[in-house]
């Protein structure tokens, strides 16, 4: 049970964490150099919450936009370089096999 809810976890965060960004960054672009007005896609009411004026990344909506891309972007990358080590863990098992049935096929 515990490793259905690890693989759902990491399953959903590969495919939310790029969507995340992507918005984040395509916001930040069409503000900051398209001078176009703020759609929030994340809810105007829980950007306006997490405006904080004592902490410089997070003290206007542009960068609360960018720190958000910049976030999700290194879970996504996190995400997917964790899913490409198991993978290549696994290979090399699958590796180590064959080659022990080689070896124990030649003696035969």
């Amino acid at each position: 049970m515990k490793t259905i809810v690890k693989k759902a976890i990491g399953l959903l965060l590969m495919i939310a964490a790029p969507i995340i960004s992507g918005r984040a960054f395509y916001e930040y672009i069409s503000i900051k150099f398209l001078n176009q007005k703020p759609s929030y896609p994340f809810g105007k009411s829980i950007m306006d919450s997490t405006q904080v004026s004592d902490i410089a990344y997070l003290a206007n909506y542009e960068s609360q936009l960018l720190t958000i891309g910049i976030i999700f972007l290194g879970v996504a990358a996190l995400a997917y370089i964790s899913m490409l080590i198991k993978a290549l863990i696994n290979l090399v098992w699958l590796a180590l096999l064959i080659g022990v049935g080689f070896y124990l096929s030649r003696m035969v």
